[in-house]
């Protein structure tokens, strides 16, 4: 449990990481047309994002997706499917 100055750290690097991960995934996004799938994405941006045991990193997943999501939300990027993957691309 955080308390007094530990929370506004804590929701600090929060922002960060949440910023940090826009970047990075619009610009995997940028440097391939074609689009990315979701795997793609979290290969590119990984090591990126923080010191992810190679194991753990499958559970970027969440975050990845959700900024891919929001990006799709907002009209910046696409999602399509072909060959039975989805895959996101910046329109």
């Amino acid at each position: 449990t955080y308390s007094g100055p530990q929370v506004n750290e804590f929701l600090s690097e929060c922002r960060r990481f949440v910023d940090d991960a826009d970047a990075f995934i619009r610009r995997a996004l940028e440097e391939e047309p074609a689009g990315l799938t979701l795997r793609e994405c979290i290969q590119r941006c990984a090591s990126r994002l923080g010191a992810w045991p190679k194991q753990n990193e499958w559970l970027l997943m969440y975050p990845v997706h959700g900024h891919l999501s929001h990006l799709e939300q907002t009209g910046l990027a696409k999602m399509e499917r072909s060959e039975g993957l989805s895959r996101w691309r910046l329109v």
